[in-house]
């Protein structure tokens, strides 16, 4: 199952690849349509990645990947288009009873709501999950909820809101990370001193957190936003306690993880370099895949050509492999890169091996 919302991921991660949108959603015209559309999926990446959602029977599963696509064709610019996928993806999760699984989701639709140019929809979205958080839950998972709200509530504007809630999560961990998210939203809005403020609260809550995993995760959303709002000695000092404890880890998977978690927080930043050297001491791998991860991050950033470098740092890792370039995570790596700098024909050809590599 892994393997097959791999595909499904990597299908509808990119709007170049989203040009005929006519297979959403919509029942289905004819079966000489359907048979065309079943012998000729390649034609249609969006359609096949439908195709695909429907045949998950899990709702908490089809549900999101819905929301993925939707996503994808939000940013392709086919608004209503997502907009319709979206629909399908609400009925979806009407069906959910789990109140955990159905705050998550009406979160993310809330998300891609906003990206659709949809605010008074992604409220209504929010409202509900709020509601559902607040009623349906304990008390242990309300903070994970409410976490998983207040960077949708951001996202749309309401910083007023978003402060409120983050006044109701009593869990440093989310709490953290939610204001790391406003304290970023304020820099964006040309409010530098109150974001300075709101990033020293967060150091002061981050020195309550007692697990390492989790003190890492929250100072790496910290040096982000102090990125975000120019304090660029902050971040340095903040990544520099950072990588203190992850050398002071002793599980190896664990380390590979947060050693993951930090290059790619670097690479967010902009510090590619930085990014590059904090994984020369993971399996060729493992090491070959972040790299691909880096380059991604580049790509989306616009650095292309920077990018293009990278990822040719991490083909070159990943071909020393035995049996590599027939795997289907890697295929699905090269092709969401190639996407990411425009080349979609070869992009495709990477998709159909992945696709192969996956049955």
């Amino acid at each position: 199952m892994k393997k097959f919302i791999l595909v499904i991921a990597i299908l509808i991660m990119v709007p170049g690849l989203a040009g005929n949108q006519d297979a959403l959603a919509q029942p289905p015209q004819s079966r000489s349509t359907n048979a065309k559309v079943a012998e000729s999926p390649w034609e249609t990446p969006t359609g096949l990645a439908l195709l695909m959602a429907q045949r998950i029977e899990d709702a908490k599963r089809k549900a999101s990947a819905l929301i993925d696509i939707a996503s994808a064709q939000a940013e392709a610019g086919d608004h209503q288009q997502a907009l319709t996928t979206l629909n399908s993806a609400l009925n979806v999760a009407g069906k959910i009873e789990d109140a955990n699984n159905k705050v998550f989701l009406l979160c993310n639709i809330a998300s891609v709501q906003i990206d659709a140019g949809h605010k008074e929809l992604a409220q209504e979205s929010v409202k509900r999950a709020v509601k559902i958080a607040l009623e349906r839950t304990n008390s242990k998972n309300i903070e994970m909820l409410l976490g998983r709200i207040v960077p949708v509530v951001i996202k749309a504007g309401d910083l007023q809101q978003a402060k409120d809630l983050i006044q109701q999560i009593p869990s440093p961990n989310h709490k953290v990370n939610a204001l790391a998210q406003f304290a970023s939203a304020q820099a964006k809005l040309g409010e530098t001193e109150k974001a300075m403020a709101t990033l020293k609260n967060c150091l002061e809550v981050v020195k309550t957190i007692e697990k390492t995993s989790h003190k890492l995760i929250a100072l790496n959303q910290v040096a982000l936003a102090q990125i975000a709002a120019g304090d660029e000695n902050g971040a340095a000092a903040t990544l520099k306690q950072s990588m203190e404890l992850i050398q002071q880890t002793e599980d190896a998977n664990k380390k590979l993880v947060l050693l993951r978690d930090m290059a790619l927080t670097l690479a967010e930043a902009g510090k590619v370099k930085q990014a590059l050297d904090v994984i020369q001491q993971i399996d060729e791998g493992n090491r070959a895949f972040i790299t691909g991860e880096i380059a991604s991050i580049q790509a989306k950033a616009g650095s292309k050509k920077q990018a293009l470098v990278t990822f040719m740092q991490a083909l070159e890792l990943a071909r020393r492999l035995e049996k590599s370039s027939n795997d289907a995570s890697l295929q699905s790596l090269i092709a969401s890169f190639l996407l990411e700098v425009g080349d979609k024909d070869q992009a495709l050809i990477a998709l159909k091996q992945a696709f192969e590599s996956a049955k």
